[in-house]
């Protein structure tokens, strides 16, 4: 299976025509379920081929356009920011920091891709809010449309 879900995530990379790309990921797709219904004698291989079976609906979107990676890898790059900044500084020691670091983790992010400079948003929300307390500082940040 390792080749099969090799050849998915370098799918895109190939430069085929749209008409072409969903061949091929069919193929390729078949290919991976086939293996996953075989009933292997390993416990750890028949846990990867339950994970395969059970979760077929969400794993194979990629089959559908070549816009959609078959891998995770961006979004692991996102996150990996934010552990890194967690164990860095030594975790959250609360409940209430876990929380509050989870809040401007996802204010800061959302900023980063809405905005050109976030941290002008938020400073000039922040001046905003210290003159007017009634300040929806959501609607402030995001506009009508929140994170």
């Amino acid at each position: 299976m390792k080749l099969q879900l090799t050849d998915a995530m370098q799918l895109r990379k190939r430069g085929l025509k749209e008409s072409e790309y969903l061949k091929q990921a069919e193929e390729i797709k078949l290919k991976i379920v086939k293996l996953s219904q075989r009933k292997a004698k390993h416990p750890a291989v028949r846990k990867w081929q339950d994970f395969f079976a059970e979760k077929e609906k969400r794993l194979y979107q990629w089959c559908k356009s070549a816009l959609i990676p078959a891998e995770n890898n961006y979004a692991e790059r996102e996150i990996r920011k934010v552990v890194i900044a967690r164990k860095m500084s030594y975790g959250s020691q609360s409940q209430e920091g876990a929380k509050t670091r989870e809040t401007w983790t996802s204010i800061l992010q959302t900023l980063k891709k809405r905005e050109e400079n976030p941290r002008d948003k938020i400073i000039t929300t922040l001046n905003k809010f210290s003159q007017n307390k009634d300040l929806d500082i959501t609607a402030e940040l995001f506009g009508s449309s929140q994170p």
